[in-house]
């Protein structure tokens, strides 16, 4: 799961356009939305929690992750699928299945 937190304008057709990361796969996602008015509002912002500063902090982490990715891409580096992935791991562990994580999905 990712957190993302947005300050944004409401049009007044209420109307807000959101662009994702490209960590963000394509395809059946929950978005959930809550609406601040008070910190809208105010002139000052509101200290955030440390859940929210740590959510932050994943999100930079993610868009430092998404960057290396695209770098890696560039340079011709082929992605690997799940198959593969499991298939990597066991051959590292020396064909040794972990029956409770056989499948990284």
């Amino acid at each position: 799961m990712l957190a993302f937190t947005m300050d944004c304008q409401v049009n007044g057709d209420h109307t807000v356009i959101l662009r994702l990361p490209r960590s963000v796969t394509p395809g059946q996602h929950r978005i959930e939305l809550i609406v601040d008015p008070e910190r809208g509002q105010s002139s000052d912002m509101v200290p955030m929690d440390q859940d929210t500063v740590e959510k932050q902090k994943h999100a930079e982490v993610w868009d430092q992750m998404d960057a290396l990715r695209e770098q890696a891409i560039k340079e011709g580096m082929v992605l690997m699928d799940w198959d593969e992935i499991n298939a990597e791991v066991q051959n590292r562990r020396g064909g040794v299945i972990d029956d409770e994580n056989s499948d990284l999905r």
